[in-house]
């Protein structure tokens, strides 16, 4: 069907609008600029909802006042001066004003931006201006916006470069133009900075739409790690570059001093290895004239003697121990102790740390406790490793207790065995509790006369511990005593699993 022209019988009226004041209000209303009428003497005739927005007032309250006072608009010659009132501009001359950003300051705070434009209204003379404004708040918000977003690569401390498909820079960031004059091209004109695959790896970054990462470019002389990211919209590939140079040197100084320091713990090894062999046999054929000299049953020796021959004893064991103690914290720092866990019964382990700790027992003036749960069997667990903990605990609590005695009990805890070492010592202070188990480290007894060892003791007996799988505690009250704990799992799948 064809469009048809409409057919009027009366001509349009060309003026309708002047016919119909009440359209030209409602369609000034309904605009959503901002709209204002004013007399020949700048007052303000009428305002439409969009103006009143703006400018913040209602029209019954701005009608009869000045537009220039409640805006405080003017005209802009250029971009460090204003010229006069837009309004007295235009009805003075007759000319339109228009401006495509200014601002009105319609209260003391508040600086609106806008867009505007003054036009006469025109009969024989002119009768006054009609002023349009629009909001600019959102434009100049999207503006900040974007002039961010630019600054972004163009104040990155690292370098950014843009490619297209074919490999080609299209960007380069302040940084990466820096480093292109600095570092060079190779032969194939490709910048010694980026991969030489670049190729391949633009076309996978466009072709798969994925981020590829941590491509690094590394010379000797400097190393930089690459991110490759694609801009699908634009067809375009974005890379980051991030300098890796001075990372590199400390891990090659680190990886150097490690070098140093493993190095100097074999060396160390090695002497002290030397050295224990050195130490234990002459050490050995003390304690063995020393057992002859005890067992001499002619009664040559005095009791001056015996005394003495009890000292020497006692320090060439003392020096034994310590040796000892030094190679078990050599190897459990260099990793080359095992656990060789086998099944323990448990009355006979008691029974010999008794034996084995009985030359600690005759030696002092204490009362010893053994306490074993009767229903207690079997553990699995190292035999050695455990002996050296009690023997440490109940050697440690010796020597730093005078009068009283020493209690070792074992009972059976939360799927394990509790072994306790109780004393009525001097005790530990709160603040030391802390520190005892770190190597070296001794509660300060002095004034007492006791401060003896060499602070290896619990430091052995905690790592031992760690190493079954178990855990160590400490309770102790000042002038009354202390108490270990340690706990091991007693079944052979936990013993072996720690």
């Amino acid at each position: 069907m064809a469009f048809q022209v409409p057919h009027f019988d009366a001509p349009l009226k060309t003026n309708a609008l002047e016919m119909r004041p009440d359209y030209l209000r409602a369609l000034v209303r309904a605009i959503p600029l901002g709209v204002c009428g004013v007399d020949t003497n700048g007052q303000v005739l009428f305002l439409n909802p969009a103006g009143e927005k703006l400018i913040g007032q209602r029209e019954e309250d701005c009608c009869g006042q000045s537009f220039h006072q409640l805006t405080q608009c003017h005209i802009e010659a250029d971009a460090f001066s204003q010229v006069g009132c837009p309004v007295s501009h235009v009805l003075q001359t007759g000319r339109t004003v228009r401006s495509t950003r200014t601002f009105f300051q319609v209260s003391e705070e508040r600086r609106q931006p806008v867009e505007y434009e003054c036009i006469p209204l025109l009969e024989e003379s002119i009768t006054g201006a009609l002023i349009s404004f629009r909001d600019l708040s959102r434009q100049l918000e999207l503006e900040r916006d974007r002039q961010r977003l630019i600054s972004i690569p163009e104040e990155s401390p690292g370098p950014i470069v843009e490619f297209d498909s074919h490999a080609n820079m299209v960007y380069a960031n302040p940084v990466m133009r820096d480093l292109l004059v600095k570092l060079g091209f190779s032969n194939s004109a490709l910048p010694t900075i980026l991969p030489a695959n670049l190729m391949s790896l633009i076309q996978e970054c466009l072709h798969t739409h994925l981020t590829v990462e941590g491509v690094e470019v590394d010379n000797g002389r400097w190393c930089y790690a690459w991110s490759f990211s694609p801009l699908p919209e634009m067809h375009l590939v974005r890379a980051y570059g991030v300098d890796l140079t001075e990372r590199k040197k400390a891990e090659q100084e680190l990886r150097r001093a490690k070098e140093v320091a493993e190095e100097a713990t074999r060396a160390k090894s090695e002497f002290l290895s030397t050295m224990s062999h050195e130490l234990r046999t002459p050490l050995a054929v003390i304690l063995g004239y020393c057992d002859l000299l005890e067992d001499d049953e002619s009664g040559n020796l005095e009791a001056e003697q015996q005394t003495g021959l009890q000292r020497i004893r006692k320090s060439a064991t003392d020096l034994l121990d310590l040796i000892t103690a030094l190679l078990d914290l050599n190897r459990l720092e260099a990793g080359q102790l095992p656990v060789h866990c086998q099944e323990v019964e448990i009355t006979a382990l008691i029974s010999e740390l008794q034996a084995e700790t009985q030359g600690l027992q005759d030696q002092s003036s204490l009362t010893f406790v053994w306490t074993v749960d009767a229903n207690l069997s079997h553990m699995w667990t190292d035999l050695r490793k455990l002996k050296v903990i009690v023997k440490n605990l109940i050697g440690n609590a010796v020597k730093f207790t005078q009068n009283g005695s020493v209690a070792v009990v074992v009972r059976s805890q939360q799927d394990g065995i509790e072994i306790s070492v109780v004393d009525t010592g001097m005790g530990i202070p709160s603040d030391e509790l802390t520190r005892i188990f770190e190597p070296f480290q001794q509660v300060d007894n002095s004034a007492n006369g006791l401060l003896k060892g060499s602070g290896l003791g619990l430091n052995i007996v905690k790592r031992f511990v760690t190493l079954l799988g178990g855990t160590v505690t400490v309770e102790s009250e000042v002038g009354h005593g202390t108490t270990f704990r340690i706990w091991l799992p007693c079944n052979r799948e936990t013993s072996q699993d720690s």
